[in-house]
């Protein structure tokens, strides 16, 4: 279905684009100027301070992930810290950290 789901197909948007996919990720990177590898990486990265007690240390949300996950909450009807974590896992497995 998608990133935010934690069903582990992250191709497939289930019929509502609000929901986070590899499209999502490739249309970051080009807002972001920055290689699909290294935007994956970046959203990791914010999302492991978040998760693994750093969030002191945690920048600011750019305002675009933000709305992302937004979005793909509703779009789930999760909780926004539901579709974080189930990104999070996806990404921390395939970045194999």
């Amino acid at each position: 279905m998608c990133y935010n789901c934690g069903c582990q197909n992250p191709q497939d948007d289930m019929g509502d684009k609000n929901n986070i996919t590899e499209q999502t990720f490739e249309y970051l990177s080009k807002e972001w100027n920055k290689s699909l590898k290294d935007t994956k990486l970046t959203v990791y990265e914010l999302l492991k301070k978040q998760f693994e007690g750093c969030n002191k240390e945690a920048k600011k949300e750019d305002p675009s992930l933000a709305e992302m996950f937004e979005r793909a909450a509703r779009a789930w009807r999760q909780d926004l810290t539901e579709a974080k974590k189930n990104t999070y896992e996806i990404l921390k497995e395939q970045i194999g950290k």
